[in-house]
């Protein structure tokens, strides 16, 4: 992944196919990231989650809900939609 700014990598719970309940959330420094790993709570984590890229816009490396908000392109968040896999 490349970002221009500093970010946060969200995780939401699906609810009735939209991102729903945040359930985890990584910070990314502005440029290239590979490999981030999310911590989400295996109690929490549902079948469907949607990972969303937010701008850290306040305070540096603390994710501020309703302060940073999602990165757009073309109107769009920047987003992904993903299945649990349990072995």
């Amino acid at each position: 992944m490349i970002t221009d700014r500093a970010a946060w990598i969200v995780i939401h719970a699906n609810e009735d196919g939209e991102p729903g309940q945040i359930i985890g959330r990584q910070p990314v420094q502005a440029g290239y990231s590979e490999d981030v790993i999310v911590t989400v709570a295996a109690m929490k984590a549902p079948r469907s989650m949607t990972a969303v890229l937010y701008e850290d816009i306040g305070i540096p490396r603390i994710f501020e809900s309703g302060i940073d908000l999602p990165i757009l392109h073309n109107g769009n968040s920047i987003s992904a939609e993903f299945n649990q896999i349990v072995e």
